[in-house]
């Protein structure tokens, strides 16, 4: 059996409140961890990425986002707030989990769009919350790639 760290647990375990979090160590099993848990688990690494249209190709692929996907941020705000490509049954899950890394480095080359793909992932948990259903930001990392993160 493996093992979830707790500050993991804490955020899939329903105990944190909607919205972007920061974690130190995420385990690079974690996207299983959470699936294994009923969530939908959507992982990128900026560190790979270093334009936006790359960091919305990878965020695409990694949600699962259906072909009419525009490739602009417009189109990734509507894909995150409607998940009924990932739930075709119409059964849902217990929430989205998206895991970011290297966003720390991504941000320092791309000040204005890392305040949007935070706007975007905020947005998003927002509109969740009125769903009553949970979606989380997992920002990898000691300290938020974004200085409005601080005041989180």
């Amino acid at each position: 059996m493996i093992a979830t760290p707790p500050p993991l647990l804490a955020l899939i375990g329903g105990r944190l409140a909607n919205g972007s979090w920061t974690l130190a160590d995420v385990p690079s099993d974690a996207g299983e961890l959470i699936a294994g848990r009923g969530w939908h688990a959507i992982e990128v690494d900026l560190g790979a990425s270093t334009t936006k249209s790359e960091l919305l190709a990878q965020l695409a692929e990694a949600g699962q986002f259906p072909d009419y996907f525009g490739g602009n941020w417009d189109a990734a705000a509507d894909c995150l707030t409607d998940l009924a490509w990932l739930e075709p049954d119409g059964a849902q899950r217990s929430g989205v989990v998206v895991i970011v890394r290297g966003a720390q480095t991504w941000a320092a080359s791309n000040e204005s769009d890392a305040g949007i793909l935070l706007d975007i992932m905020n947005e998003a948990a927002a509109w969740w919350t009125i769903q009553r259903r949970t979606f989380l930001t997992i920002w990898e990392g000691r300290r938020p790639p974004v200085p409005a993160l601080d005041l989180l």
